[in-house]
């Protein structure tokens, strides 16, 4: 009886040996044939046993943190085509590029299937990736999970959703090497040393408790150009060209990035998003009129905006303000005003130095997040007499410098919105904010600072007129090291006391984590001022370095109402938003407007989440419905791009929008797969865009 045999299914390790010996010859058949080699017997007499060479993960250090099945690759293509107008500055051909973080699956290997959805995103003001990584890598696993659930025409699929993040023109002009030495080395003073030299630790005479010299709570910018350091920032005179760096010239980029994908004929396939200032350019995009005579929306399936964009309420610019910006742009042009900021503050959150000193700072974090920070928390320093009167400032500013802090809660403490607030009685510690205003308004709900004053001084406090406590440093032990309580899914803080939806630790490894896979090369260029220098921008940046003074001038302006038309010396904008009816995702921190919550007048397909609930269309509910109760009460302004969603999918859990449950993970999948065309769009391959591993 002649049997069949099953065809025997190769473990991944045996499949790539196999391969192996198949390349060689080995296993019968042609190719070049090699003696074989009897291994001599072991001293039982028996042979030894065979190890398999060990396989190679491609992906490695290029998978994100906590969703080992999502990669993240460094990409940059060729920018924007730049107007021919003699008036306008042109960039340099090295630097006029489109960069992006591409988040998507790692179930593919280095051949990534064709996509359901693409999410092309702009963070917001002076944000980088590091922002939205968590969202990006949450959205990508869970479309991982839909096993079958997507077609392609009437066929399942197993879903594919990719994110691509859009990263800050500032970036391309960025010298990672100095990290990058870091990384390679393992060494994270290596970091330190190459921007601001090794003699800057400890300089202002603080060192943590194992003896290491501390970074000093002074503004990065006076810190630049010891005789050990190597790294030298940009000049304004250097970078003339970023005048020119408008918001055409972003909204050319991203036209770039969405020709990558090859949608076939009638489906669409790429979704536009954005954060804060993110979220208002993408209103303005797909409003605006593009270099292919579309208006954006029609080359879109769908708009989605968190916490910022919308219709806009100005009519129209007035005449003072078109001259306002027209003035703007010639001093920029001219050299009379700076082309990019560069905060002169102790811990601002803009500049060259600024980012060299977070860039340093991050390679440390990457050993034990509980370990003694070397560096100040961000705000040090930067604590005014407007929201601490008098002295207390100067009180608080002390607190700041002095107090040892973990990893994980230096992080906290730079990013919360209210690290050191907790309802007590005053006057006592942890009873006032100890933030600065900018990041009160833009920053995260991450936890509290793990802070007890010493026995005895609990009343040593710089009163303020309210009666609260700005803490002393005679209440710090200075033998310990201050760690942090963590929000979000798990949390031990009681909700009497605060309830945030973000984790530190989060936070942390978001920013520290950058990716080996890059088709980005070090450019060796003659600057004006600073002569021949080589720009190695291979590592992701965690602060925007150069941002475009020019970008912010005009994203004040084109957002602010439905229609913006603007004509000077080479730069045409035609942005009319009053024809916008592509399907809406809107999540915010104010409550869903009832009377309005389609946000733009055509849009009949839209959901509108707040902090009283859930707003949608008839449209909507019967695509993707969500629950009128899930709302973003507990949402601060950046938690809706880096919220934890450690829980979802647990036994119990809660609803979308509670701590552990990410809001818009866990809702807006659903939402772009149930409006994404029917047919599979081509995307690139790694190889294809040039993608390899450079570390």
């Amino acid at each position: 009886m002649n049997s069949k045999r099953r065809p025997m299914r190769l473990s991944g390790a045996a499949a790539l040996v196999a391969i192996a010996l198949a390349a060689c010859g080995g296993g019968g058949g042609g190719g070049t044939q090699f003696p074989v080699i009897v291994p001599p017997p072991s001293g039982n007499g028996s042979p030894p046993p065979v190890t398999n060479p060990p396989v190679v993960d491609p992906l490695a250090k290029a998978r994100m943190p906590d969703y080992p099945d999502v990669v993240g690759e460094y990409v940059q293509i060729e920018g924007g085509a730049q107007p021919t107008d003699p008036s306008v500055l042109q960039t340099p051909k090295e630097f006029n590029a489109a960069t992006f973080l591409r988040v998507r699956s790692a179930l593919d290997g280095e051949t990534p299937r064709a996509a359901n959805a693409v999410m092309v995103v702009m963070p917001g003001f002076s944000s980088t990736p590091g922002h939205w990584m968590y969202l990006a890598a949450q959205l990508v696993q869970k479309a991982n999970e839909k096993k079958g659930g997507c077609v392609n025409g009437t066929a399942p699929v197993d879903c594919r959703l990719e994110v691509w993040i859009v990263q800050r023109r500032g970036a391309h002009l960025a010298d990672t090497l100095g990290a990058r030495n870091a990384l390679v080395d393992k060494n994270p003073s290596a970091a330190v040393s190459y921007y601001f030299g090794k003699s800057v630790m400890g300089s202002d005479g603080r060192t943590a408790l194992d003896g290491q010299g501390k970074f000093p709570v002074a503004s990065p910018k006076t810190l630049v150009g010891a005789v050990d350091s190597t790294w030298r920032p940009l000049l304004q005179s250097d970078l003339g060209f970023m005048a020119d760096w408008g918001f055409e010239t972003y909204a050319r980029d991203v036209e770039n990035m969405i020709a990558l994908v090859k949608q076939e004929s009638g489906s669409k396939n790429v979704f536009l998003a954005g954060h804060s200032q993110g979220g208002s350019f993408t209103s303005v995009f797909a409003g605006r009129l593009g270099t292919d005579g579309l208006r954006g929306q029609q080359n879109l399936a769908g708009i989605v905006m968190l916490d910022g964009g919308g219709y806009g309420t100005l009519t129209s610019p007035t005449p003072t303000q078109v001259t306002t910006l027209k003035t703007a742009i010639d001093d920029l042009r001219s050299g009379a005003r700076a082309v990019y900021t560069d905060a002169a503050g102790a811990n601002s959150a803009s500049g060259p130095a600024v980012g060299a000193r977070e860039m340093a700072s991050l390679r440390y974090t990457t050993e034990d997040q509980k370990a003694e920070s070397l560096f100040p928390p961000r705000q040090a320093g930067m604590l005014t007499t407007t929201a601490f009167p008098g002295t207390a400032a100067d009180t608080g500013n002390a607190f700041l410098g002095a107090i040892r802090l973990s990893q994980v809660a230096r992080a906290g403490m730079g990013f919360d919105t209210s690290p050191t607030t907790a309802p007590t009685t005053p006057p006592a510690p942890l009873a006032v904010n100890l933030q600065d205003s900018l990041i009160v308004s833009l920053g995260e709900s991450l936890g509290l600072l793990d802070f007890k004053p010493v026995v005895g001084t609990e009343a040593d406090c710089d009163i303020l007129p309210s009666g609260k406590c700005v803490p002393r440093i005679g209440q710090i032990d200075p033998a310990k090291v201050y760690g942090w309580l963590e929000a979000g899914g798990g949390s031990s803080i009681p909700a009497t006391t605060k309830v945030g939806v973000g984790k530190a630790s989060q936070f942390l490894r978001g920013y520290s984590w950058t990716t080996n896979r890059t088709n980005i090369q070090p450019i060796a260029y003659n600057f004006r001022t600073s002569g021949q220098r080589t720009v190695d921008a291979r590592e992701i940046v965690t602060a925007n370095w150069y941002p475009s003074e020019r970008y912010e001038a005009e994203m004040s302006f084109v957002g602010a109402g439905p229609t913006f038309v603007f004509d000077h010396k080479g730069i045409h904008i035609d942005v009319d938003k009053s024809v916008v009816n592509v399907p809406l995702y809107y999540a915010h921190q104010g409550p869903a407007s009832p009377t309005n919550p389609s946000v733009f007048p055509l849009v009949t397909d839209y959901t509108n989440i707040g902090s009283t609930g859930t707003v949608q269309s008839a449209e909507a509910v019967a695509k993707s419905r969500v629950d009128p109760v899930v709302s973003s009460q507990y949402y601060k302004h950046t938690d809706f791009v880096s919220a934890d969603d450690s829980l979802a999918g647990t036994p119990g859990a809660a609803a979308p929008g509670q701590p552990g449950v990410s809001l818009v993970a866990n809702t807006l999948v659903d939402w772009v797969f149930a409006r994404t065309g029917s047919k599979l769009a081509a995307v690139p391959s790694p190889k294809e865009l040039g993608v390899v591993n450079t570390r």
